[in-house]
């Protein structure tokens, strides 16, 4: 324990880029969520638009931001390895900031969307770079408890848009909301590049200087002399064979990780998150709940903190699988309860089990930010190697916003249509498809360098986690 307390106390400078670091997260976080307790303002008689919004209007409101954040995603696959994930960071922060404000004294719908879409930029920049700037700067075995870092501010903004935003005005809401990018920005840019990315670059000097900065203050120059050529062996490796979008598929270590990766992100989607958190007043106005749609934003917001906490303790300790697990299992179970209840609530008086909605949707929130939530951003920056990691975790934040896209476009139409319990039923079968995988499919990578974890992908042997099957190619 003492030892550890030492460590911790050497390596406070990764703790320190991390925390700084993650502050666009609950910016980003924060602006994503602000849809949900404004939502109802927009829809009633007493909207600060123009006029109510319509059905399609909401829909593409709701939808808007992760369509632009395919748009963020594109540009951080095609402007991260060119200019740095510092850099990246950066930029990224300013259209949270523009259409915030903007937000903030806009009257008409259409640009009201139009600034959700230039929202999302920044949310697809922050998915992307974000986790490689994390698993640049951390050593590996505290890789995983920094990462979800990223989770827990990502939490702390929810919190406050959930909290804060049923409560006070639509334009005092957004213009807070803007504030935060401003400081990340103030904070961010006296924080180190990732040496990886400045040996990419040839830049050798700032590398070692970036090393110093990031480890121990104990740390003899032979030491990081020896890190440094570590990082330059690793770089080398993978940077001296140019990577295209094909070689995703047609190299068997990519496509392996490629998958893995890209199946726990749709996974995020499709277990219903992106939806119910945008629509989550509304959700709970239309079941009847005995909590107030105000109350249980609140209680929604809160409950998130402590289930991240949780995940960042555990992760490190017990693994990704076991996460992934018991979060699909939770969230699959609350899922189909809350499915129903609402089934009943067309057919019989449920006013005896009204504390269901928010009950169940607040155990629903715990399992999936305990476990779904966390391992995008986690394993996203600790699989991929250096040479394709950006191109890949771009593809893969792509798909999964342009998925969640869909599903927030469809969601209300379908609701409409067969009812919202399907659609919750629905969420819940994806979660129990998504625990057979990290039984039968997610390798372990707990404790793992990048180096080892690409052997374990390389290896076609049994070992302690389960992997995809290789698929010859000719």
């Amino acid at each position: 324990m003492k030892t550890w307390v030492c460590l911790e106390k050497y390596r406070y400078m990764q703790y320190i880029c991390v925390f700084i670091a993650t502050i666009l997260q609950a910016s980003v976080s924060m602006t994503s969520t602000w849809i949900s307790p404004v939502l109802p303002q927009l829809t009633s008689d007493d909207t600060p638009l123009e006029a109510p919004l319509t059905k399609a209007e909401e829909s593409w409101l709701v939808s808007g931001e992760k369509l632009g954040a395919v748009i963020g995603c594109i540009l951080a696959a095609f402007l991260t390895d060119r200019i740095g994930r510092k850099r990246m960071l950066l930029v990224a922060a300013i259209p949270t900031f523009i259409s915030m404000m903007s937000s903030a004294f806009n009257k008409k719908v259409i640009v009201l969307i139009i600034l959700r879409i230039i929202t999302g930029i920044s949310s697809g920049v922050s998915f992307v770079v974000l986790p490689l700037y994390i698993g640049e700067v951390s050593e590996k075995d505290i890789r995983g408890r920094l990462s979800v870092a990223q989770v827990i501010l990502s939490t702390i903004g929810s919190v406050y848009a959930y909290s804060v935003g049923p409560f006070i005005s639509f334009t005092v809401f957004s213009i807070t909301c803007s504030m935060f990018p401003l400081l990340f920005i103030f904070l961010f840019a006296f924080m180190p590049e990732t040496p990886y990315h400045l040996v990419k670059k040839g830049n050798s000097e700032s590398a070692l200087k970036s090393i110093k900065q990031l480890s121990r203050k104990d740390l003899s120059e032979d030491a990081i002399h020896l890190r440094l050529q570590e990082i330059k062996d690793f770089v080398h490796r993978d940077v001296e064979n140019k990577i295209y979008l094909k070689d995703l598929i047609l190299n068997r270590i990519y496509r392996k990780a490629f998958l893995i990766v890209l199946t726990i992100r749709c996974l995020l989607g499709l277990s219903g998150l992106h939806v119910i958190s945008s629509y989550l007043q509304k959700i709970i106005q239309s079941s009847g709940s005995s909590v107030s749609p105000e109350l249980s934003s609140v209680i929604f917001g809160v409950i998130k903190l402590p289930s991240a906490l949780l995940a960042a303790f555990l992760v490190d300790r017990f693994g990704r699988r076991p996460l992934l697990i018991v979060s699909t299992i939770g969230c699959a179970a609350t899922l189909l309860a809350e499915g129903v209840y609402f089934y009943l609530q067309e057919t019989i008086d449920v006013s005896d089990i009204a504390w269901l909605p928010t009950t169940g949707l607040s155990l629903y929130l715990l399992s999936v930010y305990f476990g779904i939530d966390v391992l995008p951003t986690l394993v996203v920056g600790e699989i991929f190697t250096v040479n394709v990691k950006s191109l890949a975790s771009a593809c893969v934040a792509c798909i999964g916003f342009a998925l969640s896209f869909v599903l927030l476009q469809l969601f209300k139409p379908l609701s409409d249509a067969i009812g919202v319990y399907a659609m919750f039923w629905f969420f819940g079968g994806c979660c129990i498809l998504g625990c057979l995988f990290g039984i039968f499919i997610l390798p372990e990578t707990k404790g793992k360098s990048f180096s080892e974890i690409q052997e374990m992908l390389d290896s076609n042997k049994k070992n302690d986690s389960v992997c995809l099957k290789p698929v010859k190619t000719k």
